[in-house]
């Protein structure tokens, strides 16, 4: 039996102000940043109770590297932007869903940059700025 372990992945509420995690158990990786991936992969295919999915489904992870000071890029396909409803809300949620489910289950993660296709990208659907990595925040509402 493959070695499992538990992480804890960030959707939107049902009523979409603010995020929950729900527990998905993953594969144990080769390395932290297989496992990484596997979590992100995980957010994105969904919830699995009544939370709401964050990630538009045809997003894919194309690479994610982790540097010396604790900074995650993940490069993602461009359905994240381009599938993206839009709102300022849905799109706190959705960069935070992955700031987030990164920072809380790799200890190494401190900040998130969220690249699309190979380059640096201003913001997903003109809300929320993502020329720099981006600090976790947990106990996170988009109602503030």
């Amino acid at each position: 039996m493959e070695p499992k372990r538990s992480v804890r992945l960030f959707f939107s509420s049902p009523d979409e102000d603010s995020l929950q995690e729900e527990i998905r158990e993953i594969k144990v990786g080769r390395s932290m940043v297989d496992e990484a991936k596997t979590s992100l992969q995980e957010l994105i295919k969904g919830p699995k109770s009544e939370l709401v999915s964050t990630i538009p489904a045809g997003a894919q992870i194309r690479q994610l590297y982790i540097d010396r000071r604790g900074t995650a890029y993940v490069d993602f396909s461009p359905e994240l932007r381009d599938d993206h409803p839009g709102g300022s809300r849905a799109e706190l949620l959705a960069v935070y869903s992955i700031v987030d489910t990164l920072a809380y289950n790799f200890e190494q993660i401190k900040r998130v940059k969220i690249m699309i296709g190979g380059s640096e990208t201003e913001t997903l659907a003109g809300h929320v700025d993502l020329r720099t990595p981006l600090r976790p925040r947990l106990n996170f509402d988009a109602r503030e």
